[in-house]
């Protein structure tokens, strides 16, 4: 139970007022002192009411800057990984295609198309049989019979007009794989 202040003796707030005895003698708290109190906690209710408009914009600012750095990073990287992606899934197709070719003496003879329509053929081969490549768009392939190709058309999904092979520098830019190697892939510096 709290110890009662004296009639006489001094008291302080819980703002650190120091309140005196009431001319009365009466034990109770000091009026005065008591409505010291409520306006010191209102002023200090009053400045912690939250962030400025200036400083709401500050941290916007920041934010915005640190974005405009960060996403094209992240966007390169991004398309970067799906290239690595459908190269990894060319070679594993290509392996299956040509242990198919070891077994019956020919590549899987489909004309031009997805790859989806060797899903039969090489299911022995290549588990999962995964057709896309990294931008989620099925690869193609073309073959005659002596030979194949296996092409993906890059992150704008379009077909080049010409394959000039070797090194692209674009994400766009097609990727062949033919008969065991790539003659035109992504190297070096990427660019959209």
């Amino acid at each position: 139970m709290p110890a009662r202040a004296e009639p006489h003796s001094s008291t302080r707030s819980e703002d650190g007022a120091i309140c005196g005895p009431r001319a009365d003698n009466a034990a109770s708290p000091d009026v005065a002192c008591s409505l010291h109190s409520v306006r010191t906690m209102e002023r200090l209710r009053r400045h912690q009411r939250g962030f400025t408009l200036l400083e709401l914009l500050i941290v916007v600012a920041i934010l915005g800057a640190l974005a405009a750095i960060v996403l094209p990073n992240l966007v390169h990287a991004l398309q970067s990984a799906r290239q690595k992606r459908t190269m990894t899934s060319m070679r594993g197709l290509s392996q299956g295609i040509e242990a198919y070719e070891l077994d019956w003496g020919f590549f899987p003879d489909h004309g031009s198309g997805p790859v989806s329509g060797l899903a039969g053929d090489l299911s022995m081969y290549v588990r999962p049989f995964d057709p896309d490549d990294g931008w989620n768009r099925v690869l193609w392939y073309d073959s005659r019979g002596d030979a194949y190709t296996l092409t993906s058309f890059g992150s704008d999904g379009v077909p080049d007009s010409s394959h000039p092979l070797g090194a692209t520098t674009t994400f766009d830019a097609d990727i062949l794989f033919a008969s065991g190697m790539f003659v035109q892939w992504p190297a070096g510096l990427q660019r959209q």
